[in-house]
């Protein structure tokens, strides 16, 4: 069974949808929220098959040298699919502020994150 690792803010009832349907959800933290695993620690033996949550959670703070890049560095590596979500209308923008990993990330608007995580499931 694969495993959906989700970043906090994601909707709780699409995570429920998801484990009533057998699988797994396992909450995975940026370093800033102190939300379940970190994701800078994942790897293959964690059975993770998709990343989400919001493009807030990982573009930079202010102050900070962690970036997309960094957070996202154990997906890119391990090749785990990274979906993430933002309003319509602020998706090119997101795209532009996630330039080091945008080949390895894909932003959907919410009403879309359920059938684009089914699709990379299959």
């Amino acid at each position: 069974m694969k495993i959906v690792g989700y970043l906090e803010g994601t909707d709780s009832l699409l995570l429920t949808k998801l484990a009533s349907q057998g699988i797994g959800v396992l909450p995975l933290g940026n370093g800033a929220d102190n939300h379940g695993k970190y994701i800078g620690l994942i790897t293959k033996a964690d059975n993770i098959g998709i990343v989400v949550g919001y493009v807030h959670k990982v573009l930079p703070v202010p102050g900070r040298t962690l970036g997309p890049k960094d957070i996202l560095f154990s997906c890119t590596t391990n090749k785990i699919p990274v979906i993430l979500v933002s309003s319509e209308e602020d998706i090119n923008d997101a795209n532009n502020q996630l330039s080091d990993v945008k080949e390895s990330v894909t932003i959907v608007p919410p009403e879309k994150l359920y059938d684009t995580i089914m699709q990379n499931l299959k």
